[in-house]
């Protein structure tokens, strides 16, 4: 059962709200941080206004802490007036502060030396990054930064958030723990697919189960329902395109799939977004067309503008421009 815990823990930290003592509904704990390395002090626990906070706990030496935050960032700007994002750390803040200048942090960062923010709100969590969505004192979302947080704030904001079927997301998900197969646990995913069709998670966990029983043929139908149901936005078109182009389990590759949602990303985005010029140009790689793979890879690297991405990118053009040397040589010797 060893796979199937792993998709469960997949699926606990990467957007669902994670069967933890802090649960949807629940009043948020207060923030006891000693030191605030970028922004004022700030406590969702005691504002009761609409405004909405973030609080995400993260670690400079945290690897997909490092990948979210730009996305914050980017999430700060674009929901100043109503949104106030924290990213709380219980380093030293020698440790922290020119981590916030060097990764332009651009939203309020606190630590936590004592610890005791921590085991308020992060207890029985799995792991780092973990968000929580805070509206008037109570808790309305938990889970990765990366995953369904965007859509979950524009659901607050709207005023389209229902409380209570994130109760039930909460409950079903508490479920999967205690499934002891892929039989028992497709039936809470069918659940969690059909309370909210557009959380492309459930979709993925959907279609991996699939997989491991075998049934190539419902796991294909799950990822076709996947791309229909999917919100068109770039990230969640990049995330699926890459995905369905990377896939560690080549039966679930579609790169027919992955070039329609990349191209389609590339639209939306003006064709100047360095991570989505990233999966087209692994796409066009994956299809053989290395030429135009190192272009936009060359491209994905010119507008990249953290050093952390430009290292990436460079390592996987690099990649791409010995491939197409050693296909030279090869055809050479024809």
């Amino acid at each position: 059962m060893r796979a199937l815990l792993t998709l469960i823990l997949t699926l606990a930290t990467a957007g669902a709200v994670v069967a933890a003592p802090l649960a949807v509904g629940d009043a948020a704990p207060p923030l006891s941080v000693a030191t605030w390395v970028r922004g004022q002090a700030v406590d969702p626990a005691k504002d009761a206004s609409p405004r909405v906070y973030v609080v995400e706990f993260w670690a400079t030496w945290c690897a997909p802490c490092r990948q979210s935050i730009p996305h914050l960032s980017q999430l700060q700007e674009k929901y100043k007036d109503k949104v106030t994002i924290v990213g709380i750390s219980d380093e030293k803040p020698e440790t922290v502060r020119p981590f916030v200048e060097q990764m332009k942090m651009a939203y309020t960062v606190g630590i936590d030396p004592s610890g005791a923010t921590h085991k308020a709100w992060m207890e029985g969590v799995p792991g780092i990054p973990h968000a929580f969505a805070v509206q008037a004192g109570r808790i309305l979302w938990a889970g990765h930064p990366m995953g369904g947080l965007e859509e979950a704030l524009a659901r607050v904001l709207s005023g389209d958030w229902n409380i209570e079927k994130a109760r039930k997301v909460d409950a079903l998900t508490k479920s999967l723990e205690a499934a002891d197969s892929p039989d028992a646990a497709l039936p809470t995913v069918d659940e969690l697919v059909k309370l909210d069709p557009s959380n492309l998670q459930y979709h993925t966990m959907k279609v991996d189960i699939l997989t491991q029983k075998g049934d190539l043929v419902g796991a294909r139908s799950a990822r076709e329902a996947m791309i229909r149901a999917l919100p068109r936005t770039t990230e969640n078109l990049n995330q699926v395109a890459w995905m369905l182009a990377t896939h560690e389990d080549i039966r679930q590759r579609d790169l027919a799939a992955a070039y329609r949602l990349g191209r389609e990303a590339m639209q939306l985005s003006g064709g100047r977004h360095p991570a989505i010029l990233d999966t087209m140009a692994r796409v066009y790689f994956e299809l053989g067309l290395v030429d135009r793979a190192i272009d936009a890879e060359r491209r994905a690297l010119e507008l990249a503008t953290d050093a952390n991405m430009k290292a990436e990118l460079a390592a996987t053009l690099a990649y791409f421009e010995s491939a197409r040397q050693v296909r030279q040589e090869a055809e050479r010797e024809l």
